[in-house]
């Protein structure tokens, strides 16, 4: 039934659940063969990375407008960065001249500092934007302004 409207991931989500049910029934002798077993596992759509193919790339690209969050995603698109490295992004973490992101440990999910390389395009973009009165970010809200 699941299969039949499109949806592998949730098949095969359905799939699992209901095998470690029977698992737990099985494991505190309340069932005895799990129906699940011999059963055909369904193929997962795409990776479980979420990658997005050429097409959702180019498609995402020229649905961005010239604010905020379509600055987000161009760079994020241009550098691999998490949305969280690249919305707190600073001009005080940039390097144009050598086109170097230097994003410190703090900021990032291994707590390494990461030295990011710009593309041309990315080094132009940061040339570019304004510099907005009373933020620090490059793009995004200042850190202190999300809590809120």
């Amino acid at each position: 039934m699941i299969l039949k409207r499109n949806e592998p991931d949730a098949a095969k989500r359905a799939r699992a659940t209901l095998s470690a049910i029977y698992a737990w029934l099985i494991g505190n002798g309340r069932a005895e063969p799990n129906p699940v077993v011999g059963t055909i596992e369904t193929a997962q759509r795409r990776s479980a990375a979420g990658l997005l193919s050429p097409d959702e790339i180019k498609a995402a690209l020229k649905a961005c407008r010239d604010d905020d969050f379509g600055r987000i995603v161009r760079s994020r698109t241009r550098t691999g960065q998490r949305r969280e490295e690249v919305a707190g992004m600073t001009r005080a973490e940039l390097d144009l001249a050598s086109g170097i992101w230097r994003l410190p440990g703090q900021r990032t999910k291994i707590s390494l500092l990461l030295d990011v390389p710009l593309s041309r395009a990315s080094t132009c973009s940061q040339r570019s934007s304004p510099v907005l009165a009373g933020r620090s970010c490059s793009v995004g809200a200042p850190p202190d302004s999300r809590d809120s």
